[in-house]
């Protein structure tokens, strides 16, 4: 199964640290003569001059030769982890800016910075544990091997776009901090950096353009220069506008990918566009919000910007945003269908955006690939502004004619009395709320069992934990461990809980999209709520 290769990975990361380096942190201003990284297996000796009774590797001091004595200290590891023993050295070693006392071995971890001397010393590393191996094997190595073999799960359908992301953040996020410098991969001369050949630039015929910019926060235009390369045929259209590829050569590669939209009405004012990066700059305003309520899924949308093209006849405008690669998915439009999905997070950043800005405001037409968004929708209040699509109170009310609040609009105390009786989609862990990491990692997704309600639920049901429990008892003997029943199943349990189901009771009841019933749906329509 593809999950045996996270274990092994991390059952290596725990089992082989012997192996660890000094990488020296200002190149600049040390001796030219010392070594740069120093490898360490299983222990070392350093000191002012190499000598086999002293010394394995001699550091030498820039600014001071006696800075390092001759016998001046010792790293090595052991069943309880790294340490480095100061010889009483004449000037001592720091562990992260603090002297430590001699003769007394200091434990060391992933990521220190050891300094050999006094402050003053130029001899300051970092301490990297098996990191990168001699002939490969340490755990940045084995993080890319096991990136590239996510990788090909995804790519054989094991895993969605969601789930790829995630598992890939999940590696990164465990391995230690980089170093602060690489030095055994600077490059030696330009041609080392592989990309883009010279030849290869000369036969793009790029076009030199102007790139717009609005600051949403300072509600302000810039602009600057742009050298682009652009399809001369569309790869796709909309209803209003065709998409071409571009490159943008004035971005770092791996970044150069856009899609760039032109209006099929050549008479299209340029207010229109301008008009339309101000909506999604506004939008991605809405999704920041959002983020900051710690929702299980963080939404963003791309950033939109103007491209015009100085060369060409009449200077043409076009709409850019970065390429998105993966499924491309449509979760709801500006006159209140919703998408087979139903997925919770774009439904409820929806009705977000209605609340916070105090009913003038829906975000809607939400589409895009995973949780990046684009092309959106805003309906306001008074119908002025954002373009055509705008419906105002008429596109507000279909989308709440629509909309059944699930447990992110929980979550963040917007739900009505309208709300999922089925909700597979993503739901908050108990007791979420603002317990989201601050430091940058994402969290990893709890898995709840099928039987569980969360006390959102036992609350909108009126019913007691126990009672819960006992339901999902019964409920067991009959769903074969799937959290579900078929209609004929429902009958035989409702028979076990002395009930006998009349045939107008049915019509109230929720199933998913395989024609079962879930646990939650059952709790619902047993006791007679219309969630």
């Amino acid at each position: 199964p593809p999950f045996l290769w996270l274990l092994s990975f991390f059952c290596t990361l725990m089992a082989d640290e012997d192996y660890a380096e000094l990488n020296l942190v200002d190149q600049s201003n040390s001796d030219p003569e010392i070594q740069r990284c120093i490898p360490i297996v299983n222990s070392i000796r350093l000191g002012r001059v190499q000598h086999p009774d002293f010394a394995d590797v001699a550091i030498k001091s820039a600014k001071f030769e006696a800075m390092i004595s001759r016998k001046h200290a010792c790293i090595q590891s052991s069943a309880s982890g790294w340490t480095v023993l100061d010889f009483k050295s004449t000037n001592g070693v720091m562990v992260n800016m603090l002297q430590i006392t001699p003769d007394i071995p200091f434990p060391l971890k992933d990521g220190d910075i050891v300094t050999f001397g006094t402050e003053e010393s130029d001899l300051v590393y970092s301490f990297e544990v098996n990191r990168r191996k001699p002939g490969g094997g340490g755990a940045q190595e084995q993080a890319e091997k096991e990136i590239l073999q996510l990788k090909n799960f995804h790519e054989q359908g094991f895993f969605d776009a969601d789930q790829y992301n995630q598992q890939k953040a999940a590696i990164r996020d465990r391995l230690p901090p980089g170093k602060w410098m690489a030095w055994d991969k600077t490059p030696r001369r330009s041609a080392d950096i592989k990309g883009m050949t010279d030849q290869q630039l000369r036969s793009l015929a790029p076009e030199l353009g102007f790139r717009y910019n609005y600051n949403f926060r300072q509600k302000e235009w810039k602009r600057s220069v742009a050298l682009v390369v652009m399809s001369s045929a569309p790869f796709d259209e909309g209803a209003l506008r065709v998409c071409y590829k571009l490159t943008d050569l004035t971005k770092p590669e791996g970044q150069q990918d856009f899609v760039a939209k032109q209006a099929k009405d050549q008479s299209e004012p340029q207010h229109t566009y301008f008009a339309d990066c101000e909506m999604q700059s506004l939008c991605q305003y809405f999704a920041e919000e959002f983020n900051k309520h710690n929702p299980p899924k963080r939404v963003e949308f791309l950033e939109a910007t103007m491209l015009e093209l100085i060369d060409r006849q009449q200077k043409p405008l076009f709409a850019l945003e970065p390429y998105l690669s993966g499924k491309y998915v449509k979760h709801n439009n500006n006159w209140g269908f919703v998408s087979p999905e139903d997925r919770n997070t774009p439904q409820a950043f929806s009705h977000f955006t209605y609340q916070h800005s105090s009913g003038f405001y829906l975000v809607c037409d939400i589409q895009g690939v995973g949780d990046s968004f684009t092309d959106p929708q805003v309906h306001s209040k008074d119908s002025k502004g954002f373009g055509k699509g705008n419906m105002g109170m008429d596109g507000i009310n279909r989308f709440f004619n629509t909309h059944e609040c699930n447990s992110i609009c929980m979550l963040l105390g917007i739900a009505s009395k309208k709300k999922k009786i089925v909700d597979v989609g993503t739901r908050p862990p108990p007791g979420w709320g603002g317990q989201r990491p601050t430091n940058g990692l994402r969290p990893v997704s709890v898995n709840h069992s099928p039987y569980y309600l969360s006390p959102e639920d036992v609350a909108l049901f009126r019913i007691k934990q126990p009672q819960v429990d006992a339901l999902a008892a019964a409920f067991k003997q009959y769903d074969h461990g799937q959290g579900a029943i078929q209609k004929p199943e429902l009958v035989q349990l409702c028979r076990s809980l002395d009930h006998k189901v009349q045939p107008g009771q049915l019509n109230r009841l929720q199933v998913d999209g395989t024609g079962r019933i879930p646990f939650r749906a059952f709790v619902a329509w047993w006791v007679g709520v219309d969630a």
